[in-house]
């Protein structure tokens, strides 16, 4: 009852951190597009009501904003497009929700980085951390300039979704780590190869979650399985491998 009792509270202080961060950040609600924001989106004035598949693909390969186009943002930006360009606040409402969504996720992915890592820290601590490091993110004034920053949505969801595919790895690798069976990895392998081609797609740099998760990795105590091992190189060294020769080259 105690537990519960500890997590039920948390749970409202988190709640509480991020209608403050909302009032907040209200009033930039209502400032201006900037800079490259007329260069990104402009090509969404031809974007019809009812867009069909060819007028998206064409104003997606249309950009030039990096290699891969980054798609899933540019898709983000369609649901606004009746938005453009005279009314920059619903951008910036989306933008704001996405930033305090990804607290949260903040949150999750601290609590469970905590346990993997065998700090020895009391439960109740863990929360604690995690939701400190959740507020000190929502609130942080290094946030402001992506979030209200139109075309920025591109950083926030690659953050959004790099964060959700680590708390997704930290939450079933206990359990890949100890099992011999093949199929236990085909699920969490897709849903992972899923969230981080949605932030790699989001904007390039979310290539860093192969780096991250081989450092996670080295702080893991666990014995691991020679299929776990196995899956491990395929799925991130080689990638990673990959990344830096693309790089490179």
């Amino acid at each position: 009852m105690l537990m519960n009792s500890i997590l039920s509270k948390h749970y409202y202080y988190l709640l509480g951190i991020i209608c403050l961060t909302f009032i907040a950040y209200y009033p930039g609600l209502y400032g201006p597009f900037l800079y490259d924001d007329f260069a990104n989106l402009q090509s969404l004035s031809n974007i019809s009501s009812s867009p069909n598949v060819q007028e998206i693909i064409h104003y997606i390969s249309s950009n030039n904003s990096g290699p891969l186009a980054r798609p899933i943002s540019y898709l983000s930006f369609i649901a606004n497009r009746g938005d453009w360009p005279l009314n920059p606040y619903a951008f910036k409402l989306v933008n704001l929700l996405i930033h305090l969504f990804t607290g949260l996720v903040v949150y999750l992915f601290i609590s469970k980085l905590i346990p993997y890592i065998k700090c020895d820290i009391q439960p109740e601590h863990q929360k604690y951390i995690a939701l400190a490091t959740a507020s000190l993110w929502l609130i942080h004034p290094l946030h402001v300039s992506t979030t209200l920053y139109v075309v920025q949505r591109m950083t926030l969801l690659s953050g959004l979704f790099s964060l959700i595919a680590l708390t997704f790895y930290l939450h079933y690798c206990h359990r890949l780590q100890q099992t011999n069976k093949l199929v236990d990895f085909l699920l969490p392998s897709f849903v992972l190869f899923l969230l981080i081609s949605l932030a790699v797609f989001s904007k390039e740099n979310s290539i860093l979650i192969f780096p991250i998760i081989a450092l996670l990795n080295l702080f893991s105590s666990k014995d691991r399985t020679e299929v776990y091992k196995y899956w491990f190189a395929l799925f991130i060294y080689i990638p990673l491998v990959i990344a830096i020769l693309a790089l490179i080259f």
